[in-house]
């Protein structure tokens, strides 16, 4: 298999950058009128392996808010957490015009505090509660809109007397006659979610905490027609960690077929979903490229008239460490993918070439200085480097080994042990184009380089803020994989040359 895509959220950009950097994000959105914090790609939290060394210092943080559409006063099924959420994230298609493919994995950790254990006792039979932990989705490689927002763009599920209130699910289980869930189906072909169930009228087999698993068959507005799986293998429901504040990891593989499809779910190396046969329909779009996460969240109990707000409460959820693969060939893939995978950002500790770029005083002293994100709570906006585009021109920079990266007391160096692999190395460069309005644009590139020998990243046209990366499988030098010995040799950069 191929890796396609990594990220670890290391480079402490703003949104914006992400934003014009092929991200699914829709932007411009405010809860309260007044400066709400939906996302926040340069939280200071990462999740840490067993070592407490090795796992970057950053991740995403997004917030959800309780939403009601007031045209249908009363009718707390017409929500718009299913027709927007305005905090969605999703991973932008590398590539041009990009990869799509029909069977892959997705690894990535995840943490997040919905009170899964809120007391809900008190109401009319209460069925349980859930959010939503990802969707994998379909989009392009320039597109931060569109299909490639799948809540953002969903479908009505149900508006019919008598259909689901418990997710967006068809109507398929019992449910209450006089209520409807107008609830809105992702236009993507799965979803998962974490739920705890109260009873038998829900999702899984019984109660229980569950990873549960939404397939759409169908891509057409108005066919909701899907299937649903629980966490189980045998059909036998395994019990999975879904409680608050606890890093966690998730693997998901997915291959969309009529017939011979498949949908497992690994929770910190352990399966815990294991199905086959249909998870697509025989007409419907089988290939994704990309994963959505959007909080959302629901207690869900019946009947729902009068909703309080808390029953789409509030919550937060931090998400690092993604990794995309497009292909599920052999058990070798699926020990990597299934595997402990963490994302160490590496800074810049020495300058090796400065070519024609200089600090933000005019000179080429020590530029490794200004490109080190200074940290919260300055932005990364304040130190930088910048360059003319004519005549092309690249920087290489000496980056920190494991020798030198500790978290607390604990320095990585000592746990080399420990690192199995080295799936890929990469570099990231946030970057902006300067100039008068209308000025020529130009292209950069990262590179990652040992020794003498480099590999230069497909080149982006750099019109505003945006992100260039380019990650390796293979050590550039030798050949082969990378391995943690290598590291000590390693150079990254930034190439900018003219359109």
């Amino acid at each position: 298999m191929a890796l396609k895509f990594m990220w670890g959220f290391e480079i402490g950009a703003g949104i914006d950058y992400y934003a014009n950097s092929g991200w699914g994000i829709p932007l411009n959105a405010d809860a309260t009128g007044s400066s709400y914090a939906l996302y926040d790609p340069q939280y200071y939290e990462a999740h840490q392996p067993p070592t407490n060394v090795g796992g970057g210092s950053r991740c995403l943080k997004q917030t959800s808010y309780y939403q009601h559409h007031t045209v249908y006063p009363g009718d707390v099924g017409d929500l718009l957490a299913f027709s927007g959420t305005y905090s969605e994230v999703t991973t932008p298609v590398t590539g041009s015009p990009g990869w799509m493919t029909t069977s892959g994995f997705v690894h990535f950790s995840f943490k997040h505090d919905f009170d899964f254990d809120q007391d809900i006792t008190s109401v009319s039979n209460p069925l349980g509660k859930w959010i939503h932990l990802c969707t994998l989705s379909s989009g392009s490689a320039t597109s931060s809109m569109g299909s490639h927002n799948p809540f953002f763009d969903g479908q009505l599920l149900n508006n019919t007397v008598g259909s689901d209130m418990w997710m967006p699910l068809s109507n398929t289980i019992t449910v209450n006659s006089s209520h409807r869930e107008k609830g809105y189906r992702p236009l993507a072909p799965i979803s998962f979610y974490l739920v705890r169930q109260s009873g038998n009228n829900g999702p899984c087999s019984g109660s229980g905490d569950a990873i549960v698993a939404i397939l759409y068959y169908a891509d057409g507005v108005g066919d909701p027609a899907s299937m649903v799986f629980s966490s189980s293998i045998g059909g036998v429901q395994q019990s999975v960690e879904i409680e608050k504040d606890i890093w966690t990891k998730f693997t998901i593989l997915y291959k969309g077929d009529n017939t011979h499809g498949k949908v497992k779910v690994w929770q910190d190396g352990v399966l815990k979903m294991d199905e086959s046969g249909k998870t697509r329909g025989t007409t419907a779009n089988k290939f994704w490229n990309s994963v959505t996460f959007s909080p959302h969240g629901k207690y869900a109990t019946r009947p729902a008239n009068d909703f309080p707000a808390s029953v789409w409460p509030e919550y937060s959820q931090l998400v690092d460490h993604i990794f995309i693969w497009d292909d599920i060939k052999n058990p070798a893939d699926i020990r990597q993918s299934t595997s402990s995978l963490f994302i160490q950002g590496l800074l810049p500790n020495a300058d090796n070439t400065d070519g024609h770029f200089y600090n933000d005083i005019g000179t080429q002293m020590a530029l490794f200085k200004y490109i080190n994100d200074p940290g919260d709570p300055t932005e990364l906006e304040a130190s930088h480097i910048t360059a003319r585009p004519t005549p092309a021109t690249l920087c290489k920079f000496n980056v920190q080994t494991k020798s030198q990266i500790e978290n607390g007391a604990l320095i990585w160096n000592d746990y080399s042990a420990q690192i199995k692999e080295i799936v890929a190395v990469g570099s990231v460069g946030a970057c902006t184009k300067a100039g008068v309005v209308g000025s020529s644009n130009y292209r950069g590139s990262t590179l990652v380089g040992k020794l003498t020998a480099e590999e230069i990243g497909p080149s982006v046209i750099i019109e505003r803020d945006q992100l260039v990366w380019n990650f390796s499988e293979i050590d550039v030098l030798v050949g082969g994989p990378w391995d943690p010995a290598a590291i000590g040799s390693l150079k990254v950069g930034f190439k900018v040359e003219p359109e």
